[in-house]
């Protein structure tokens, strides 16, 4: 089930990745994001 995060702050992609198929084209990609929010 998917939420909103109320009162965000702050975010940051701190890394990237790609996976690709033999032939070049984007299989998939990852982002790890870091957030920062105010809890009430």
């Amino acid at each position: 089930m998917a939420k909103t995060i109320s009162n965000l702050r702050g975010a940051w992609v701190s890394d990237i990745k790609v996976n690709t198929e033999p032939d070049g084209r984007v299989k998939e990609w990852r982002v790890e994001l870091k957030v920062t929010f105010v809890v009430e």
